[in-house]
């Protein structure tokens, strides 16, 4: 697509060099969502007319969900698709680079301090583990959802504030998410462990994190009772051991900052601060001879 943040794109190309990689709402990509969407609004209004037509409609407010949720998401993506128009990332090892409509921002991987995923499912994290067992790398996996793409993304904020976001309208979204997650997590893991090893206590939003174990709403969570993390329908739910039921603390997994660095954190707590009951470590993968992407390796 011709926007007219292409100069911008020339111009960063000329004075910074060309980029690792360079993602983009291709062509296709956006007629797809915006076909799609439109045949949602258009399809269901016919059959809204076809009710009426063969005096069906009062019958028809018993299925009046399942006839207003086609154009309310059909509305959503045309949303969600206008937000992201023109959007471009530019990837260097120094950071990325975001081009939109005229505006182009910076966000140095060392100047980001917070990434925010939303992500509806996960039953585990990937965790990369060196020789010693020690984390080198973390991400949660990212989806990109066919029609409900606004229950997807990713943003970073930096130190002074600015915060960007990226959505699956994006070509190669997954690729992006797992990027940027693996480029900040360096940083941010070596505070957070040095601050749980010194004692502190590391805050991830609502949630905290201490050699004591998890704090939520004025409630802890000891190591020795964490049964496991997982996530569902975009909720971070954490789990006691011997709860039959409802999770020890449910969290907006959207409000979670940097996310990957926490589930290598709670996994390193419970093997460092080891309890009997906590003998069987947080999921992961722990693959030591990972096959790298040249532009993800770091």
């Amino acid at each position: 697509m011709n926007e007219p943040g292409d100069d911008h794109l020339s111009r960063a190309q000329t004075e910074l060099g060309e980029p690792e990689v360079i993602f983009q709402i291709s062509r296709g990509r956006f007629h797809a969502k915006l076909w799609a969407a439109l045949g949602l609004i258009v399809g269901s209004f016919i059959v809204i007319a076809v009710l009426i037509i063969f005096g069906l409609f009062d019958f028809a407010g018993f299925f009046a969900k399942f006839i207003l949720t086609p154009p309310v998401i059909g509305v959503a993506i045309l949303w969600h698709m206008y937000r992201q128009r023109g959007l471009t990332v530019l990837v260097y090892p120094t950071g990325l680079l975001r081009l939109q409509r005229g505006e182009v921002d910076s966000f140095p991987w060392d100047d980001i301090t917070a990434v925010r995923l939303k992500i509806q499912q996960l039953e585990s994290p990937r965790i990369v583990h060196d020789d010693e067992g020690e984390p080198t790398s973390c991400w949660l996996p990212a989806e990109t959802p066919t029609f409900q793409i606004w229950k997807a993304g990713i943003t970073v904020m930096r130190n002074d504030g600015t915060e960007a976001h990226f959505g699956p309208a994006l070509a190669d979204y997954e690729r992006l998410a797992k990027l940027i997650q693996r480029r900040t997590y360096s940083r941010a893991w070596v505070e957070a462990r040095d601050r749980l090893l010194s004692g502190d206590t590391v805050l991830f939003g609502d949630l905290d994190v201490s050699p004591s174990g998890l704090g939520h709403a004025g409630k802890k969570l000891n190591w020795r009772d964490v049964k496991e993390m997982t996530i569902a329908q975009g909720r971070l739910q954490i789990k006691k051991l011997g709860a039959r039921w409802l999770p020890w603390a449910i969290l907006d997994m959207s409000k979670v900052p940097n996310p990957h660095v926490l589930f290598a954190l709670v996994g390193e707590a419970r093997r460092f601060f080891h309890s009997p009951a906590a003998s069987q470590p947080q999921k992961d993968e722990r693959d030591h001879s990972v096959e790298e992407d040249p532009v993800e390796g770091n």
